[in-house]
């Protein structure tokens, strides 16, 4: 388990449960690495560990000592190798796509189109999402329609074309680096051939089947991907130690390589100087940051009550933090389950857009859509189906409070300083139709 998901659970249950020992988890193996945090020295990274194992309320540390060596013929730890790509190459192709997509932006619709880089998944998406509404779309006049699909749809012919038409491209140098790398380490692994042809691979698999052959040995695609129902039996084994890994990269993503091979080292020797302090330093270390911790979590929960506290009555509206001009009364905003602000108003939902995502359980709802702006791109919220109720939740950063002629930034709810009523599912299923599922006829 992630270590920060686990410490969320453990923390939480610490701070309110009395009977902690009888309950919780005994021990606790780490898939993940417990890292160093921000921290770049030994020094730091004790001090995120400490503060790690103050959360998962830690009594003792372990790691593999007497039979590292032994661990390290089961681990498959390759050779690592750094290979700097060439940084100022500038891709032509790049450039000539680009303004072959700028000729063709007469026939979108701009309010439908995703701005930015023509290159990128977000735009490509958003042509291929436009080219099926415009298909669907029967209210568009006939030519309109027909030239914008013919448009979204021979783009890349006319690209074809284009790039044909290029006499001087010059090939990508990164490309060529990487070919040589792979024929070098080829050359150097011994081997005559890159395995077996497609022939002789069909010949093999007929001989399993036909049963002339028991025992096939093969990499993963011999789990997956080979039809073999008479095969009763598969094993699966992790490669030999050792090996050897190549990363090629230009400067930056080398760079940061280098600094998170940093940090494993630091990490490894702030661990080494932890266990060094023995078990009885390690505990006191760990039981004074949790009471260092629950204090700070003491006082938290006391500036939230004085915050409360200090909340008033009055009238205030919330209006989009970009263009200023989408808005809605705080009248209308309404505090669901403690927790969530629902725009309380049938009406708001006509004075933004709505962008459909991936839907995705969240406690008991489903989140559904993102809701936009109509005049700017900001985004406002998301809409979430509580019990088939599309109800539409506000981001508080993404809003100015106006108070008469001020405006107000706030990062999060809690330090708005009006009083918002709470509003429960009956009074939602009044604002909000109910999603119904059409009959099948």
């Amino acid at each position: 388990m992630v270590p920060t998901k686990l410490e969320s659970h453990l923390k939480l249950y610490r701070f309110n449960s009395k009977i902690l020992s009888l309950y919780l988890i005994k021990i606790v193996g780490l898939t993940a690495s417990i890292g160093v945090g921000a921290a770049t020295a030994e020094e730091g990274a004790i001090q995120h560990m400490i503060k790690i194992f103050s959360n998962l309320d830690v009594h003792e540390i372990s790691t593999v000592e007497k039979n590292k060596e032994e661990m390290k013929k089961f681990v498959a730890i390759p050779t690592e190798e750094h290979v700097k790509m060439e940084v100022s190459y500038k891709d032509p192709c790049k450039e000539i796509i680009e303004e072959e997509m700028k000729k063709k932006r007469k026939f979108e619709q701009p309010s439908k189109l995703t701005r930015g880089d023509y290159l990128s998944k977000t735009y490509l998406g958003s042509i291929i999402k436009l080219k099926n509404q415009i298909m669907c779309d029967t209210t568009l006049p006939e030519d309109s329609g027909r030239e914008m699909i013919c448009c979204l749809t021979h783009l890349g012919v006319n690209l074809i074309q284009t790039l044909n038409k290029q006499p001087n491209i010059r090939s990508n140098p990164n490309l060529s680096l990487i070919e040589e790398k792979l024929q070098e380490l080829y050359s150097e692994s011994g081997k005559d051939s890159l395995g077996l042809s497609e022939t002789e691979k069909k010949e093999l698999l007929e001989d399993f089947r036909s049963h002339k052959i028991k025992l096939l040995v093969a990499t993963s695609v011999g789990s997956e991907g080979i039809d073999v129902p008479e095969c009763n039996i598969v094993m699966k084994s992790t490669r030999k130690a050792g090996g050897q890994a190549i990363y090629i990269s230009d400067q930056s993503v080398l760079r940061r390589d280098l600094v998170s091979m940093e940090k494993a080292a630091v990490m490894h020797r702030a661990l080494d100087e932890l266990k060094q302090k023995g078990k009885e330093e390690i505990r006191k270390l760990i039981k004074l940051e949790q009471q260092n911790d629950l204090k700070h979590q003491e006082e938290q929960e006391k500036k939230l009550r004085e915050l409360q506290n200090q909340k008033k009555r009055g009238s205030f509206k919330l209006v989009c933090a970009t263009c200023k001009e989408t808005e809605i009364n705080g009248d209308n905003i309404k505090l669901y389950k403690q927790n969530h602000h629902v725009a309380a108003e049938r009406e708001f939902l006509d004075r933004v857009k709505k962008e459909d995502i991936k839907e995705e359980k969240i406690n008991q709802m489903i989140r559904k859509s993102i809701i936009y702006c109509k005049k700017c791109p900001q985004k406002l919220g998301k809409i979430f189906l509580i019990h088939d109720l599309e109800v539409p939740l506000l981001k508080i950063d993404a809003f100015l409070c106006k108070e008469g002629d001020k405006l107000r930034k706030y990062k999060n709810w809690k330090f708005v300083p009006y009083i918002i009523d709470e509003i429960n599912h009956k009074d939602l299923e009044i604002i909000f139709p109910k999603l119904t599922t059409p009959e099948v006829s």
